[in-house]
């Protein structure tokens, strides 16, 4: 995954800063103490709600048989607590809409090469008036390119 893509603590705090008008070092105790209350209360009360966003909540996985790698021979794995977040309904058009504008943006590169396709294999070369042969078997059907 591109380290771009990933929105670390460090973004986190300089965007806020820069949307409120404060420095950074204004922000990131705020950011911090944002971040300590969603975990105290997670693990106090079980779940966390922030509107339009999501929800962070415990949750318990069984105890289950595992293999050891090395030797497969069988263990068991005993029941833990894990922190679960589902996405709100807010979060969850936001990225639904990201998707269908980068799949529409696809879609109009790929119409836009088979339409390149289309107009490169009517294209025919002649030789002396006639067809060549070797540019017949250059051209190829739409329908075979690879996109």
């Amino acid at each position: 995954m591109d380290k771009d893509k990933i929105t670390l603590k460090s973004r986190l705090i300089k965007e806020t800063a820069l949307k409120t008008y404060h420095t950074q070092d204004d922000v990131k105790p705020i950011i911090n103490a944002f971040i300590d209350l969603i975990i105290e209360d997670t693990v106090k009360t079980g779940k966390v709600s922030i509107s339009g966003f999501g929800s962070f909540f415990m949750a318990t996985r069984k105890e289950r048989t595992g293999r050891n790698p090395r030797t497969g021979e069988a263990i068991s794995i005993p029941k833990c607590y894990a922190a679960r977040f589902s996405a709100g309904k807010r979060l969850k058009t936001a990225v639904a809409e990201e998707f269908r504008r980068q799949e529409a943006q696809k879609l109009k590169i790929k119409k836009a090469e088979i339409a390149k396709a289309k107009r490169l294999t009517k294209t025919k070369v002649k030789v002396s008036g006639k067809t060549s042969k070797k540019a017949k078997a250059k051209l190829v059907s739409p329908s075979k390119i690879k996109l």
